[in-house]
């Protein structure tokens, strides 16, 4: 029996690509001179910004550095993310019957600064960032703790991403992973490991029935 849901956030319930793969490719462009596609930067989704930086700078001091231009970005792209049609309506549906908590690469600055002031946050038991752990996806360690947090079993939870990382996190924990098709962009190898695949946010509500 599926006692909680927990769920990404960017690529499943906001739709924030432009500001947060728009933000890093500025930043690179600015600070390093690379000229870097959507497409080039597509691997950024679901991981931390720091651990997505790490893939071009070496120095942890420049890495803090840049990531703060990353922030500055992101402070002027923000009103570009919103909601995917159908999350807000579904999740208020469900939130009186089954347990639901968040688990993202946001840190805890980003998440108060860009996903509360959505006025979802009453609907959510927990809420675990990459500022709670030292590992983050797709390392098991975040979605372990909101397990933990909640006090169920890793088999009573489903995780709902969009990414590789988030599911290689959530197999790693021992929960079932439902992907959110409207997250992604095309078809990749690893999608057909999903246990199951959702096609638009309105198809959560059917995880508890």
């Amino acid at each position: 029996m599926t006692k909680a849901l927990i769920f990404d956030i960017d690529g499943t319930l906001v739709d924030s690509d432009q500001a947060m793969i728009g933000s890093i490719q500025l930043a690179l462009k600015q600070e390093l001179g690379l000229d870097l596609s959507f497409t080039d930067l597509a691997f950024t989704k679901g991981i931390p910004t720091q651990v997505s930086l790490q893939r071009f700078i070496d120095d942890p001091a420049e890495i803090d550095r840049v990531e703060e231009v990353v922030n500055h970005f992101i402070g002027k792209l923000v009103h570009t993310e919103e909601l995917f049609p159908g999350v807000a309506s579904t999740l208020r549906q469900l939130a009186p019957d089954i347990q639901l908590g968040i688990v993202t690469s946001k840190t805890s600055e980003e998440f108060n600064n860009e996903f509360v002031p959505m006025g979802l946050m009453p609907l959510f038991d927990t809420v675990i960032t990459a500022s709670d752990t030292d590992r983050h996806k797709p390392h098991p360690d975040p979605l372990e703790l909101a397990l933990s947090r909640l006090e169920i079993p890793a088999t009573e939870a489903i995780y709902v991403g969009d990414t590789k990382y988030d599911l290689e996190m959530t197999h790693a924990a021992g929960a079932q992973f439902a992907l959110a098709r409207w997250g992604t962009a095309g078809t990749t190898a690893w999608q057909q490991e999903a246990d199951i695949v959702l096609a638009q946010p309105t198809d959560i509500a059917h995880l508890v029935r």
